[in-house]
């Protein structure tokens, strides 16, 4: 599976297209989203293209809720995928995390509705409601850093290099357990309050 998320289409502008709306994550995730035979999950913010295997099972995850029981996250948990991410920074992956804080009801976050057209795969127009965990208030900044750290640090997230790229990888699973540790009794080490001075 391949991130194929667009944070601007449906929150901003309130439209998403499943098979038109472009990849905002690079173009690794937009070939993998054009590949024949590939599907998209239907999410309008967090949809991924799905290929192989298991890709009609991911297609059929349609929840309301980005981080919901019936979502891609929540099934990638319950199959314990692979975590996989290549060349970037902590604060830029690891999406999986959003669901460990959606799950374990994180107090710096909550849940919004985006509403907008959406157009299916069959090309029909629908006016729909979906949700997404977002954070508490503007002043809430994410910062996983200290987190992510701590858990490649002691070996949860691992390393490799693929050429000049660092390439860091978990399952699913072992990442939710210890984050999920993280979160609750250390929150401080995911996310912080901006102050503002008057």
């Amino acid at each position: 599976m391949f991130p194929t998320f667009d944070f601007k289409s449906w929150s901003e502008n309130h439209y998403f297209d499943i098979n038109e709306t472009p990849s905002t994550l690079g173009a690794i995730t937009e070939t993998a989203r054009l590949r024949l035979n590939a599907v998209r999950t239907p999410h309008p913010i967090y949809s991924f293209a799905a290929i192989g295997k298991h890709s009609r099972e991911y297609e059929q995850c349609d929840d309301r809720e980005a981080f919901g029981e019936k979502s891609v996250f929540s099934l990638f948990h319950k199959m314990n995928g692979l975590i996989i991410s290549i060349g970037l920074e902590w604060n830029s992956t690891f999406s999986f995390q959003h669901y460990i804080e959606y799950k374990l009801g994180a107090s710096y976050r909550r849940i919004k509705k985006f509403a907008g057209i959406y157009i299916d795969k069959n090309n029909e127009a629908q006016l729909k409601t979906y949700t997404m965990c977002v954070r508490k208030t503007l002043r809430h900044k994410t910062y996983i850093v200290p987190g992510m750290t701590e858990l490649h640090a002691r070996g949860i997230i691992r390393e490799i290099a693929v050429g000049n790229a660092k390439v860091h990888f978990a399952r699913a699973n072992v990442f939710f357990d210890n984050m999920g540790e993280i979160i609750k009794n250390n929150p401080e080490k995911c996310h912080y309050v901006e102050q503002v001075n008057y």
